[in-house]
């Protein structure tokens, strides 16, 4: 198996206090295989982003990294054996991005959104999230961190 990973994933998995830190870490201890994981481009590009941006860390009582820091973070990361950074985009995925993403309506958060399915249907691997949002990409295989299941507790 071959698992995508949103960003929300990879940002929940560095930051422990996350609110789904647990859920995904508990998610990525069951990737037994290198090479599984995926972190493209565009994923890596939000994470370090979020990485360095005061509004996300401060909810965690934490300071923005520096863009040094953040960028350690990412080498350490695809470090793990079981990530695989993957900047080749497969054949096909403007097609199925647009399928995905245009819509009659401004939907700005479906540009990333779609973009990410369309690598997943492309390349024939599940996509990983805590976003309920990627249920709409019909065809497109998921795991939802955020299912009931994996709610945390109040």
């Amino acid at each position: 198996m071959t698992y995508l990973c949103d960003t929300n994933v990879f940002i929940a998995l560095l930051l422990e206090g996350h609110p789904r830190h647990k859920e995904c870490a508990a998610w990525f201890e069951t990737v037994p295989q290198a090479g599984e994981v995926v972190m493209c481009r565009p994923v890596q590009l939000s994470v370090l982003r979020l990485l360095t941006t005061t509004a996300v860390l401060e909810r965690l009582n934490r300071p923005p990294l520096t863009n040094a820091q953040a960028w350690a973070v990412i080498e350490a990361t695809i470090a793990d054996e079981r990530i695989r950074h993957d900047v080749d985009e497969p054949p096909g995925l403007d097609a199925l991005w647009s399928k995905f993403a245009l819509r009659k309506t401004a939907s700005p958060k479906l540009w990333m959104d779609g973009f990410l399915a369309a690598w997943a249907s492309a390349s024939k691997w599940i996509l990983v999230s805590t976003d309920d949002g990627f249920a709409q990409f019909k065809g497109v295989e998921t795991i939802n961190l955020n299912d009931s299941a994996t709610e945390p507790p109040n």
